[in-house]
């Protein structure tokens, strides 16, 4: 019996058991993200004298470079915007969905993401991939005119 065969449950699923499957290895996502994030906070890593988490990663994880560092950026964005943590944990946002939202992780949005974040959060939520892509470019550029100005843009009638 091959390693496929032991496995044959766990590969042959129904399309409703296949969202269940990809929504519960986006929760580990995000909670692996999390935990590497507090590893990396923390500097543990360095235990054995390694200079960076990533570096730590690639070597004990035989992870890529690119693998290591999206796992830590979506861990650096989700502890610095519980928002955005609770709903990638409970599901409420898809890991694509963070990934977009992830773009507004700069330091000039952090104050208005602290304020404004859970009510992103939640106009993102029903939201499909791509018009989550365009409610976070408007949100970015309605925020740049806010910082700028201190005006929000005037929306077309």
């Amino acid at each position: 019996m091959s390693v496929l065969d032991e496995h044959t449950e766990q590969i042959l699923l129904s399309p409703t058991e296949a969202l269940a499957a990809v929504r519960a290895w986006e929760q580990q996502g995000a909670l692996l993200s999390l935990a590497l994030r507090h590893v990396e906070a923390t500097k543990t890593f360095a235990d054995d004298g390694t200079v960076s988490m990533n570096a730590w990663l690639r070597n004990h994880a035989k992870m890529n470079s690119r693998a290591a560092s999206a796992l830590l950026s979506v861990g650096r964005f989700l502890d610095t915007n519980l928002a955005f943590a609770e709903a990638a944990i409970t599901g409420t946002l898809s890991a694509g969905q963070i990934t977009v939202a992830k773009q507004l992780a700069h330091p000039k949005y952090a104050p208005l993401l602290g304020e404004l974040g859970a009510e992103l959060a939640e106009t993102l939520a029903p939201l499909s991939f791509n018009d989550t892509q365009v409610a976070v470019t408007k949100w970015r550029t309605k925020a740049d005119a806010l910082l700028d100005d201190g005006e929000p843009p005037v929306e077309p009638p």
